[in-house]
């Protein structure tokens, strides 16, 4: 009497909770977006071999400090965030957003040239392709509720592939 029955409902509706909040994780998780723009500023590529960034030997940083690299990231980080892939954003709304922040790159960058890349117009001009193509390409997840709805549809899917049939896992073929 004092043993628990096993509830397979209440166990399904938990592994499901959960397997619901890592798509919502994962969709969301802008961590890999902004370590693969400070590798690229740190001048690493990956190797796919060793699964790892190095540094080439016939390459340098764009950008030659750590601060530099950490408040270009930090300012980054209020661009491309939860709030703005979940937001319903229109084209003209993303142009605007990435201007925007294609001006503010470019006063930190002119303030600090000779300290993060010694006045190299060329790195410069590397930096601003790197991180603006990323933050458009970024935000453009957000468009009509793109991000969201994929969410959403992730969570459908997934639910309705796990749920097992009366009949059995596999549902029966119509002839």
């Amino acid at each position: 009497m004092g043993e628990e029955e096993y509830q397979p409902e209440r166990q399904t509706t938990t592994i499901q909770q959960r397997s619901d909040a890592r798509i919502v994780e994962l969709r969301l998780d802008t961590v890999n977006f902004l370590d693969e723009i400070q590798h690229a500023l740190e001048g690493k590529v990956y190797d796919m071999n060793n699964d790892q960034w190095i540094l080439p030997e016939d390459s340098e940083p764009l950008i030659k400090t750590k601060k530099g690299i950490l408040d270009i990231i930090n300012e980054l980080k209020t661009f491309v965030n939860n709030n703005n892939l979940l937001s319903q954003y229109t084209d003209e709304e993303i142009a605007k957003t990435v201007i925007f922040y294609g001006f503010s790159l470019t006063d930190r960058l002119s303030a600090n040239a000779e300290e993060y890349c010694d006045n190299n117009t060329s790195t410069l001009d590397k930096i601003m392709d790197i991180i603006i193509n990323n933050v458009f390409a970024a935000l453009k997840r957000a468009q009509g509720h793109a991000e969201s709805n994929a969410i959403s549809s992730n969570q459908y899917i997934e639910k309705t592939v796990e749920q097992p049939t009366r009949r059995g896992v596999l549902p029966k073929m119509k002839r």
